[in-house]
Order: structure tokens, then C-alpha cells, then sequence
């Protein structure tokens, strides 16, 4: 590097694979998909005298993450309108380790998060210049660490009308959050 700071080094290696698949049988619809990812990081931190001459390793961080993910939909096409209904879910594993130069000593943290979601929403048009939209999402998560408690919350309502004379909308639309109750993971010691 030509800095005074040759210990010091950045390595990442990882990868994703997905998979997907969308069909389409007379009224029904039908949309999968999958992915699974890798990602390992390590990076070294030394210490150097203020002329650059010398450098110190002072400790080696690792962080070694997975993530999979998978999502659903289903659709049924109607006379007037449309019926969808989705579900995902998501399952992240993080591994955090430092291990110092000086002591060999090594902290370790293991982190989690799971997440899955149901939704459905529903549109119908009576005639050709109104339409009736309603829906609705639930979550459920677990974090920051496996075996946690499952908090769920219903985080989106939502009814709306579209209709003349002038395309006007009016919505209704309700939201909750998980902020309250789940710390985030800088917030945990």
C-alpha cells in the first residue's frame, strides 16, 4: 500500500443464487421466487507511530452472513376486478467476531433476523370510471438474535376509491411499526 500501513487489509468473498418462476393458467396467476446469499468480511486494524515507520496489528474483525429469501403470489383475475394474496419470509444469520492481535482473545456476537408477511388486496370496478381498492399486510419478526420472541403487527390497511368527476381519490390508509419494540442491533450489548 505504500502508506505505513501494510497490515491493514480489506477481504470480502461471497455470492447470491436465485431461482423464479411465473405462470399463468386461464384466470390464475402464480409468481415464486427464491434467493440464498453469502458474504464473508475481514478486516485487519493496526496502530502506527506518528512518523509512519512502524505498525502494530491491534485486532482482526470477521463478519460471516447468510440470507435466504422466498415470496409467493397468487392472482385470480374476476369479472370486474382482481384478487391477489402474497406471502415472503426472510432469515438473515450474521456472525460478528473479533479476535485482538495482543491477546488472541476473541468477542463474539451472533445476530438473526426472520421475517415473514402475509398481504392480500382486492380491487373491483363497479363500472368503468370507479374503482374499489382494499387491502391489508401482516408482519412478524424475530431479531436480533435466534430464539427471540415473534412480535407481530398488522403494518398496513388500506382502502380507496377511485370515481369521477374529476379522477378524484380518496384513501384511507393505516400503519404500525416494530421500532418500539425491536432494538436495533447496535443497541444490544
Amino acid at each position: 500500500r505504500n502508506n505505513g500501513t501494510s497490515l491493514q487489509r480489506n477481504r470480502s468473498r461471497g455470492g447470491t443464487g436465485t431461482l423464479a418462476f411465473d405462470g399463468l393458467h386461464g384466470a390464475w396467476t402464480l409468481a415464486a421466487r427464491g434467493s440464498y446469499g453469502t458474504n464473508f468480511y475481514e478486516q485487519t486494524f493496526s496502530s502506527i507511530v506518528a512518523s509512519r515507520a512502524t505498525e502494530r496489528l491491534t485486532s482482526t474483525q470477521q463478519i460471516d452472513s447468510t440470507l435466504g429469501r422466498a415470496a409467493i403470489e397468487v392472482g385470480r383475475s374476476l369479472p370486474k376486478g382482481q384478487v391477489t394474496a402474497r406471502a415472503t419470509a426472510s432469515r438473515t444469520r450474521s456472525d460478528f467476531t473479533t479476535i485482538s492481535a495482543t491477546t488472541g482473545a476473541a468477542t463474539a456476537r451472533a445476530l438473526a433476523d426472520d421475517t415473514q408477511a402475509v398481504s392480500m388486496q382486492a380491487a373491483f370496478a363497479p363500472r368503468p370510471d370507479i374503482t374499489l381498492t382494499a387491502g391489508g399486510r401482516h408482519e412478524w419478526r424475530q431479531a436480533p438474535v435466534s430464539g427471540s420472541a415473534s412480535k407481530g403487527a398488522t403494518v398496513g390497511r388500506n382502502m380507496r376509491v377511485d370515481g369521477p368527476p374529476m379522477r378524484s381519490s380518496l384513501a384511507f390508509t393505516t400503519c404500525a411499526s416494530f421500532e418500539s419494540s425491536m432494538p436495533a442491533a447496535s443497541q444490544m450489548r
